[in-house]
């Protein structure tokens, strides 16, 4: 998915007492695989340019004052804090930022950025409207290679300044301790800036990944924040009393198969739907609807199980392995509709495949971690596989109507109907807008 992520920038002349502000106003444009992200219309000149001149020095300071939260922190509800740490206009001082942000699933970083509206009557008007993913490695090589090139700069002119610089050498620093490294993440992963967490939050997660597994308290963390722990211990001293008992038939097995077929790849949806096709081809599933008949037996479940119950409500469904095995799983689900306990079963399923053998707790959060993403695309495939949504529905764009039939012949949501076109760039992601995302 490689997408040459660049931030290119040319110096320009400026009067200013400030030797930094002087020598560090720049022509700045980013671009994602050769497309301007950054593109603009100056109001006043009654141009097109590819970026803004903006101060190269604020936005360093910014990246690298963020760098964790920005490598970590997975998109989520966009309050103050994550704005500031997420969105490029925080890095202030006056200039016309694009509407940009950054959010990454761990494997992927998301590109967002807004065009400014027509009727603004500021000096400038960003023209792109993006979302777009790309490898995260490709952003942390771009902005390493931006703060070099800003820190240089100051060298050059200014000798004693040192807060960029000492700023960059500590995370620096940071990112190559392994120990440090982890404590930098789970404070990212619960959304606070460095040094900022509750010393002793982080350190009984480090304590707890030991325990369920390094990726089960990683996830929480996300989901949960700083209530991570007292949901890890609920889910296993409470929820796990409430789980029922599942056999993934031969699913050592398919795991193998499975890890020898689908290849590595940020794109969580592809990489997912390949292995949900595996997992199909394996248990000689017919294509179509998964009946909740088929979907017992496969699992050694009773058919009861998946039917509408009433349960207690909970933030993170889960699935707990038995003694490291990844046959025998012990399953809650809080929801409380048929195709909501269908999904999230599915869900718990995937993951169980692709897991490492150490993770005891698999939890199901609505996050948007690259493995919470796998799940839900494992899930529509395993429940609703494309190829056969397609014959189903026909060539004729489909209607709000046809979805919901759609939907109920493959007894899943509509969302996940809508969400499986959407992935197949039959359906334009604005249609998702407003609606909440797959359980």
């Amino acid at each position: 998915m490689s997408r040459n992520f660049d931030i290119s920038f040319d110096w320009l002349p400026r009067e200013s007492e400030d030797l930094i502000e002087r020598y560090t106003l720049a022509d700045i444009h980013i671009s994602l695989g050769g497309f301007c992200i950054t593109e603009l219309s100056d109001e006043y000149a009654k141009t097109v340019r590819k970026g803004p001149r903006v101060s190269a020095y604020a936005m360093a300071i910014w990246f690298a004052s963020n760098w964790w939260r920005l490598r970590w922190e997975p998109e989520r509800s966009r309050d103050i804090s994550w704005l500031m740490s997420h969105k490029l206009g925080a890095a202030g001082g006056g200039y016309c930022w694009p509407d940009l942000s950054f959010s990454s699933d761990g494997e992927a970083m998301t590109i967002q950025n807004e065009t400014t509206p027509a009727e603004g009557n500021g000096p400038v008007r960003y023209l792109q409207r993006v979302n777009l993913d790309m490898p995260v490695g490709e952003f942390e090589s771009a902005v390493d290679a931006f703060i070099d090139a800003v820190i240089n700069r100051v060298a050059s002119k200014s000798p004693s300044e040192a807060e960029l610089k000492g700023l960059w050498d500590e995370v620096l620093r940071e990112r190559h301790d392994p120990s440090l490294a982890v404590w930098r993440k789970l404070e990212a992963l619960i959304g606070r800036d460095p040094d900022e967490a509750p010393e002793e939050l982080i350190a009984s997660l480090l304590k707890m990944k030991r325990d369920y597994g390094n990726g089960a308290i990683e996830e929480m963390a996300a989901a949960c924040r700083e209530q991570a722990g007292k949901e890890v211990a609920w889910l296993w001293n409470e929820a796990r009393k409430l789980a029922f008992p599942i056999r993934v038939a031969d699913a050592a097995e398919l795991r193998n198969r499975i890890h020898a077929a689908v290849p590595p790849s940020p794109v969580s949806w592809r990489r997912a739907g390949e292995a949900a096709r595996q997992a199909r081809m394996f248990w000689s599933m017919k294509k179509g609807p998964v009946a909740d008949k088929m979907l017992a037996e496969i699992l050694s479940l009773p058919a009861g199980k998946l039917e509408y119950v009433k349960t207690k409500s909970a933030p993170v469904n889960a699935g707990f392995r038995t003694r490291d095995s990844v046959e025998e799983i012990g399953v809650f689900i809080s929801k409380m509709s048929m195709t909501g306990r269908r999904f999230s079963l599915a869900r718990i399923i995937g993951d169980n495949l692709m897991a490492a053998p150490g993770e005891r707790l698999l939890p199901v959060c609505e996050t948007k971690t690259q493995r919470q993403k796998f799940q839900r695309a494992f899930a529509q495939e395993f429940l609703c596989p494309f190829k056969d949504l397609m014959e189903y529905l026909g060539d004729d764009a489909p209607s709000d109507t046809a979805i919901e039939k759609a939907a109920e012949h493959f007894k899943v949501s509509p969302l996940l109907v809508m969400t499986t076109l959407v992935n197949n760039s039959l359906l334009d992601r604005d249609c998702l807008g407003s609606l909440p995302t797959l359980p």
